[in-house]
C-alpha cells in the first residue's frame, strides 16, 4: 500500500509538472472548463 501510494504521488507529481501550463490556462480561461476537466478525469479530490 505504501509503495502504491508513493508511485501514485510520483505519477501525480510528474503529470502536474508536465501539465501545469494547461491547468493554469484552464483556470485563467474559466473555472467551468477546469471543473469539467476534473469531472472528465473522474477525480473527486
Amino acid at each position: 500500500m505504501f509503495l502504491g501510494g508513493e508511485v501514485l504521488l510520483y505519477f501525480l507529481g510528474v503529470v502536474a509538472v508536465a501539465k501545469w501550463p494547461y491547468f493554469a490556462g484552464d483556470y485563467v480561461v474559466g473555472r467551468e472548463e477546469a471543473a469539467f476537466a476534473v469531472v472528465t478525469c473522474g477525480s473527486h479530490d
